[in-house]
């Protein structure tokens, strides 16, 4: 029974495959494998399932645009944990590449004092405390305006009411309280929030302050009125961590994670070099033991023979 379908397996001579109509037949062949491919790819992005790559094993694939955020993300050398899929922290994740201003966006998670969260996108060119003043600037012009109505007063209350001198309004206050930045560090085996002082935000830009750091999904930061040496409960200041588990950069190299089991790695690894130094003494000890051993045999045989010899 005939499908109307060309088969492309058929069999075909030499002498058809050099002809516009096979050409043609092979072309429309190709252009509906690869639109099969990408209608297949589209409904797995849209359902949220990975397929391996069968050539390589590899289950990672690039949505439209996300090469270019990896690779910004690379040249600011930052390193991204990524959350579970279909959690709430992997749902809120906008962070993308900016083709007008041609540099990467961040979604960026600020929580106050009161513990209030919230998420704004910052470009990565932006200093701390624009971005933060720009955020709050939008939440006051999208506050609804006070309400224009008027109670309805009796003309004595109101003849009462002029006749009063007005109070001058209050005085703003003369200045705001300082506040701290403070970088959130994850990946800490500690229950408190252990937090990295930024300095001088309204100088440094996002991308300065993510170098060699972890974040996770986005980055965090925390806009407090306490200084490092005086933060509240629940928090502490990454130098004060560090004192309890100390990390060098430069022992465990550029861009690598930070995080409890490197810690506990590179620990484990000086007390298995130390064992095998004093190991390796011992050996050398005994060696030593023995080679002596060996030459006072030698001397006493020596001198016997020698004895012997004279007799």
């Amino acid at each position: 029974m005939c499908s109307g379908q060309r088969d492309p397996a058929a069999y075909l001579r030499r002498a058809q495959l050099a002809t516009p109509n096979a050409i043609d037949q092979d072309y429309n062949y190709l252009s509906g494998l690869e639109r099969h491919v990408e209608s297949v790819e589209r409904r797995l992005d849209e359902r949220g399932i990975v397929e391996a790559d069968a050539r390589t094993g590899s289950k990672q694939r690039f949505r439209k645009g996300e090469l270019n955020v990896l690779q910004a993300i690379e040249r600011c050398g930052v390193v991204v944990e990524k959350a579970p899929r279909g959690m709430q922290r992997q749902k809120s994740n906008n962070t993308h590449w900016n083709k007008k201003r041609k540099c990467l966006t961040w979604t960026v998670e600020w929580i106050d004092a009161s513990q209030k969260s919230r998420l704004s996108q910052v470009a990565e060119t932006t200093s701390l405390a624009e971005a933060y003043d720009t955020l709050m600037a939008s939440e006051i012009s999208e506050r609804p305006p006070p309400s224009n109505k008027r109670k309805r007063e009796s003309p004595e209350a109101t003849a009462t009411t002029t006749s009063k001198p007005s109070s001058p309004p209050p005085s703003p206050p003369s200045s705001q309280p300082q506040l701290y930045f403070y970088l959130h560090r994850v990946q800490t085996p500690s229950r408190t929030r252990v937090l990295i002082h930024l300095d001088q935000p309204t100088e440094v830009t996002l991308s300065t302050v993510l170098r060699d750091k972890v974040v996770l999904e986005y980055p965090t930061i925390y806009i407090l009125p306490n200084p490092p040496d005086a933060l509240p409960e629940g928090f502490q200041a990454e130098e004060e961590f560090l004192k309890v588990k100390p990390v060098s950069r430069g022992d465990l190299g550029e861009g690598t994670r930070l995080n409890a089991l490197d810690v506990e790695t590179e620990e484990r690894n000086v007390e298995e070099e130390a064992a095998l130094a004093a190991a390796a003494a011992a050996v050398a000890a005994d060696g030593a033991k023995l080679r002596d051993v060996l030459l006072g045999d030698l001397t006493r045989n020596a001198d016997q023979s020698g004895h012997l010899g004279e007799v």
